[in-house]
């Protein structure tokens, strides 16, 4: 894994976490093209496990989507 700080110097960061999520996956031969499919699958199922966000709002990108979100929201008053 990057470091934290490390991380928005990324080209692409959800392409490096897939690759990390496939290595871990011990999956060889034809298997890693299945889990390559349900990426995004997997991406949010890692977001719905993580309790804790806070090492995430140092992040400039993070604060983005977390205000954009919240002002989405706000807009459709949910």
């Amino acid at each position: 894994m990057p470091n934290l700080s490390k991380c928005e110097e990324l080209p692409d960061p959800k392409q490096d976490l897939c690759q990390l999520l496939r290595q871990a996956s011990g999956l060889t031969g034809r298997r890693p093209k299945k889990f390559r499919s349900r990426e995004r699958e997997k991406i949010q199922r890692i977001a719905e496990l993580i309790d804790d966000f806070s090492p995430l709002r140092s992040l400039s990108a993070f604060q983005i989507l977390e205000a954009d979100i919240k002002q989405m929201l706000k807009r459709q008053t949910w």
